[in-house]
């Protein structure tokens, strides 16, 4: 039996759809009437991450290159260092490394960290890597239970590498701090969507954004503030949204 979600809707007299991705409401099924976005979601989290640069001093971290090393040195010079569990890496900059490799670099470097919960290349479940040694932890699922039979989530690090930096949830410790990596040119739906990998953002987890030198000068002002960062992945939104629609056209 073959059956696509078209062909579920077609099944009944009405349909309602959410969606993360507005960007392209165009190739919903009818049924579903006009998008509507939901007002105030997305500029709320920029707008609280600005606050907080002020409020927190959390400010764009810079680092000469793409690089984990340089990665963990920014964590090991962090003054909430045994706050920082997870790397989001939306931004890309991990892509040349395996997430093995990582996640033993992650325990060497992070003497506040008992395992990291990665995904290994080629392989459908997550894993947690141990301080002590031994064969990786195959997890049957990433739900609290599961994870918390193993290790307590204010000693767990997270690896989010870029494919999971999107629709992946899950559980951290309440007052998480996650460096994710930005790429100047990704649009603003990319970051947001790797920053909520953070569920707790609205309380007491923090986004730590990281940038290249190099990267960093691509941003609107130089990359002086946060603000500078939010206007740079707008128009990167615009523009891509502007180039699907006459894609779009010319189809």
């Amino acid at each position: 039996v073959y059956c696509t979600p078209i062909d579920l809707i077609e099944s009944f007299q009405h349909g309602i759809a959410f969606s993360g991705t507005l960007f392209n409401h165009s190739s919903y099924h009818k049924k579903l009437g006009l998008a509507q976005l939901d007002e105030g979601t997305e500029g709320s989290i920029l707008n609280l991450m600005e606050e907080r640069e002020t409020k927190e001093k959390i400010g764009l971290k810079e680092v000469p290159h793409k690089s984990l090393k340089e990665l963990l040195i920014q964590i090991q010079n962090h003054p909430k260092k045994e706050q920082v569990r997870a790397i989001i890496d939306s931004g890309g900059f991990l892509t040349d490394y395996s997430t093995t490799e990582m996640a033993v670099d992650i325990l060497k470097s992070c003497d506040h960290i008992d395992m990291v919960l990665y995904l290994p290349k080629g392989k459908s479940s997550f894993y947690l890597m141990k301080r002590d040694g031994g064969d990786p932890i195959k997890l049957e699922s990433t739900s609290l239970k599961e994870i918390t039979q193993y290790v307590s989530l204010d000693k767990l690090f997270v690896l989010y590498d870029e494919l999971r930096a999107t629709g992946t949830d899950i559980h951290l410790a309440s007052d998480t701090i996650c460096f994710q990596t930005i790429d100047p040119r990704m649009p603003i739906r990319t970051f947001l969507q790797g920053a909520l990998r953070a569920r707790g953002f609205f309380n007491n987890q923090r986004i730590q954004p990281v940038l290249t030198t190099e990267g960093r000068k691509e941003l609107c002002n130089g990359g002086k503030t946060f603000r500078d960062l939010r206007q740079t992945l707008e128009k990167n939104e615009a523009i891509a949204i502007a180039a699907q629609a006459l894609k779009s056209y010319q189809e």
